[in-house]
This record gives C-alpha cells, structure tokens and sequence, in this order.
C-alpha cells in the first residue's frame, strides 16, 4: 500500500534535488529518506528518479507523479493553513455577570485575564 507520507517525501526530494538535503531538514539518515522512495518505487512498480552520486533526475513517471503530488501536497497544506488557529482563538460574545460590590476596575482586570 502506498503511503502518502512517501509521496509527500518525493516531492520534496525533487523540490530539493537532493536526499541529503531532505535528510537534514527532516532528521533523518540519507539511508532512511533513500528507503522510503525505494519502497514508493516498489508499491508503484516504477522507477521515478534516475539516481546518480551527484545528481537526481525525473523518469517520465517521475515527472507524472510529481506534478499531482505536488498539488495535493499544496492542497493539503492548504486545508491545515484554513483551520489552524480555530481551537487557539475565542469567538463570539461572553457574557459576564457580577455582583453589585464589584468594583468596575474589578471587573476590567477580569476581563483582561480572560482575554
């Protein structure tokens, strides 16, 4: 089973036109970030890089990949961007009721440790 994870590892290896490099902004080993594009290689049983020492390549089913993976990478990092901040904000109007003995800065200090 393909797993998106090593999709969306893909897509960075070839934004960043290196394992090393993905490797280190991931902390992870070269061999680890190597593995899991071979494993996606064998789930889709094609080759998607042409692998040198120095250099990465696309394969044409490379390319194919990339180009849609790349879009939902996006759109799932869209999603996220849109409701980050949702559990962190209060919305909506709050009532507070107080006795009479409540001095008025009383209350401004209260609303200043809720807010």
């Amino acid at each position: 089973m393909v797993k998106a994870d090593d999709i969306f590892l893909f897509v960075q290896v070839v934004d960043e036109g290196s394992f090393s490099k993905v490797a280190e902004k991931l902390e992870m080993t070269n061999s680890v970030v190597s593995k899991r594009i071979t494993r996606l290689e064998q789930e889709l049983n094609v080759q998607l890089l042409y692998r040198t020492t120095r250099t990465l390549n696309l394969t044409e089913a490379g390319h194919a990949l990339y180009g849609k993976a790349r879009l939902a990478k996006q759109a799932l990092q869209d999603a996220q961007d849109t409701v980050t901040g949702y559990g962190d904000a209060i919305r909506g109007k709050i009532k507070v009721t107080v006795p009479r003995c409540f001095s008025p800065r009383s209350v401004k200090r209260l609303n200043c440790r809720i807010l």
